[in-house]
């Protein structure tokens, strides 16, 4: 177990949409919420070197006794002051029907033939009303928009059990490639399609695996067409990494490798492209009895390369997100338990595992979750997560130096 020095930073309280100081910091803290809570999902740079940022939007109907959930959109500069925002379904509700019920878990950015924005394709779920994600009332949500955020398609994808949408990219020839698994079900309960994107209409759909599963938001294609994801699988109580690789259209996984010790629990959050492999952080129980940050190097052949443990001693250390750098290395968020519940926990290593600064914890007096972090162009880092603040689920778009710091 290695020590860490701890760099606790405030979060600013006082910033909201509406009193946001515009300006151009080297690195920033950006709140947005609408009066209802907001969970963070994932942030993506776009080519003007803004920011594309999904969220989920949950709200409770009183007159019904009902949940309900809208997908939110916020394209913002390269400052994290908004541009425009959006929610799916929109605003307000068609009284004459039902409300939908929609959240997201991954955007993808899609570009013409010049690099620009075209428009963004989002997968998710949509919850049947009057049931919940738990049981089988959820069909995989697929939409696309255009550039400005406007909706231009949605589909859902059913299955013999109920499916949540993961992870989305798109293939080689254009068309969207979509992940989802299934909440029911302990036989094909991952869910493998692609949506033409043109009308996201399905071309094929492959059902794949065992095991209780959560899958990971990224899904990734190589030059041989190749298809990977990551995740965690529960097996006789005992959580291991999930690492699959597969082609379009095949019938059964190239492999669908459990990575993990028979006596802990290990997950895979998050997984990134990383030299000719892969790096997937997780979380991993320690034989103290505590939690840590797990770091795993894996090829395209699915052989571990090397795995590493980070965290302080007697703590709980959550691994959330991981991120390739510019210098080679890595960069990775993840949580650290405090009298104040958890904070965001910034570590970064260079190519050859070393520190290149010592940790970073920092957060509110509250319950701090990160849910993705990127790389920017100009060489900082950028973290979204979710915050409770007055009482309220509120997203975080922060940027730090290369140090790591907000200043």
């Amino acid at each position: 177990m290695r020590r860490y020095l701890l760099i606790l930073v405030a979060l600013v309280a006082g910033c909201t949409e509406s009193n946001l100081e515009l300006g151009a910091p080297a690195t920033f803290v950006r709140s947005f919420n609408g009066g209802a809570n907001d969970e963070a999902q994932m942030v993506q740079e776009t080519p003007d070197k803004g920011f594309i940022i999904l969220g989920t939007t949950e709200f409770f109907d009183a007159a019904n006794s009902t949940t309900y959930y809208k997908i939110k959109l916020i394209k913002t500069d390269e400052f994290g002051n908004t541009e425009w925002q959006k929610s799916y379904p929109p605003y307000p509700f068609d009284a004459a029907s039902p409300p939908q019920s929609w959240r997201g878990s991954a955007v993808h950015i899609i570009k013409d033939g010049a690099g620009a924005v075209s428009g963004y394709a989002i997968v998710g779920d949509s919850v049947e009303q009057g049931k919940t994600i738990d049981l089988a009332g959820s069909g995989m949500l697929v939409m696309t928009t255009d550039a400005l955020g406007v909706q231009t398609q949605s589909t859902v994808i059913n299955h013999s059990s109920s499916i949540l949408g993961k992870a989305i990219t798109q293939g080689a020839n254009g068309n969207l490639l979509v992940l989802g698994t299934s909440t029911t079900s302990l036989t094909e309960n991952m869910l493998l399609s692609e949506l033409a994107i043109s009308d996201l209409s399905t071309v094929w759909t492959r059902p794949y695996g065992n095991g209780q599963t959560v899958l990971a938001n990224k899904l990734f294609t190589s030059s041989q067409s190749s298809i990977f994801w990551s995740g965690s699988v529960d097996y006789n109580n005992n959580s291991d990494i999930r690492l699959v690789k597969t082609f379009p259209d095949e019938a059964g996984t190239e492999f669908d490798l459990q990575i993990g010790d028979p006596i802990l629990n290990e997950t895979g959050n998050d997984i990134c492209r990383y030299g000719a492999g892969f790096a997937v952080i997780g979380t991993t129980t320690t034989t103290a009895g505590d939690n840590d940050i797990q770091f795993t190097l894996i090829n395209d052949d699915g052989n571990i390369l090397s795995q590493e443990r980070y965290g302080v001693e007697n703590q709980d250390d959550f691994g959330y997100s991981i991120c390739g750098t510019q210098d080679g290395g890595v960069v990775m968020i993840g949580a650290i338990e405090t009298a104040d519940g958890k904070d965001y926990y910034l570590i970064k290593i260079n190519a050859f595992g070393d520190e290149t600064f010592p940790a970073i914890a920092f957060g509110s007096r509250n319950d701090d979750v990160a849910a993705s972090i990127i790389q920017a162009s100009d060489g900082g880092y950028v973290i979204l997560g979710t915050t409770i603040m007055g009482g309220l689920q509120t997203i975080m778009l922060m940027k730090t130096n290369l140090e790591g710091k907000i200043e």
